[in-house]
């Protein structure tokens, strides 16, 4: 990923984290596929790609979510990654 690309979903990410309702749980939060690939900046079969190789896991209880804490850990995999020659697309 480009450092601009990093600069969007981490933007993308930080606008998702913007307050909602006061009875949702920080670490309750999860997101939906398309919430994720319009977080990344990128298409749902890109985020489905990701869950079935295992980078991303997730949960499928009726949809399929990725919760808050493991998202933000991907991204920043994905960053050191990117200032150690990037990553494989």
């Amino acid at each position: 990923m480009s450092d601009i690309t990093l600069q969007k979903c981490a933007e993308g990410l930080l606008y998702a984290m913007r307050p909602q309702e006061p009875t949702m749980a920080a670490e309750f939060k999860s997101y939906t596929v398309a919430e994720v690939a319009k977080i990344l900046h990128t298409n749902t079969d890109r985020v489905y790609a990701l869950i079935k190789s295992g980078e991303l896991p997730s949960v499928k209880i009726g949809v399929t979510r990725v919760r808050h804490d493991v998202l933000l850990a991907f991204l920043m995999q994905h960053e050191s990654n990117n200032t150690n020659g990037g990553m494989n697309q």
